[in-house]
């Protein structure tokens, strides 16, 4: 397990955890362009361009915590603001995750899932990156996750003896990997109102504490 520890200021959190990948998470992104094609190097110019190429920018438009922790990751890796991003809402474009909750005999509920991301070309590229994040607030442990160096919000999160979450997809469009239209909306400016996918995620494990208020603040979220 690595440790996120949300005490300290949000540029600092994932130095130790990204500086030693630095090499593997710009391979990834490297992969991640050639694989995806066409639509990642699409929404790389599309920001370059709405954004004027200045990283400061376009944090600025994102929720100021993770704003800063992105910018610690490009500080910690040398790799350029806007890949950061990109890497970070990589699941607003493309995904091809499928989870399973049951409940055995004796009533413990079961909840997996498969975390698969694209091509093998991809896929061999993400798989250094996987690990167990424990994030830590005042010394405890308040929830865990299981996701990728560098990757800030929440894909699959347990809070302990409360609830779990794992993001997921359905395909709702004939295009499998486009850009979507909040996602083109949030960069043009025409409205910054809704949130990236796992950034609200990680919002519900930061802010509730059980199942109920879980659920509300996730259906009372408005996405992009």
């Amino acid at each position: 397990w690595v440790v996120v520890d949300l005490d300290l200021p949000p540029e600092e959190r994932w130095t130790h955890i990204v500086a030693p990948k630095a090499r593997e998470i710009q391979a990834m992104l490297n992969a991640a362009k050639s694989a995806e094609g066409r639509v990642i190097n699409v929404l790389l110019n599309l920001l370059e361009r709405a954004f004027g190429g200045i990283g400061d920018r376009l944090l600025n438009e994102l929720p100021t915590e993770y704003a800063l922790e992105i910018k610690g990751i490009q500080k910690a890796t040398g790799i350029r603001v806007v890949e950061v991003f990109v890497y970070n809402i990589m699941y607003e474009l493309s995904g091809a995750c499928t989870s399973v909750v049951a409940q055995d005999a004796s009533g413990a509920v079961i909840h997996g899932r498969n975390l698969d991301f694209g091509p093998e070309e991809l896929a061999s590229k993400l798989r250094p990156l996987l690990m167990n994040v424990q994030f830590m607030k005042r010394g405890k442990v308040i929830f865990r996750s299981v996701s990728y160096a560098g990757y800030i919000g929440c894909l699959t999160c347990m809070k302990d003896q409360a609830f779990s979450l794992s993001v997921d997809t359905r395909s709702w469009s004939a295009v499998p990997l486009h850009v979507p239209g909040g996602l083109l909306e949030w960069i043009l400016g025409m409205d910054r109102t809704g949130k990236f996918l796992t950034f609200m995620t990680r919002d519900v494990f930061q802010e509730t504490a059980s199942y109920s208020e879980a659920v509300k603040l996730a259906n009372e979220s408005k996405l992009l």
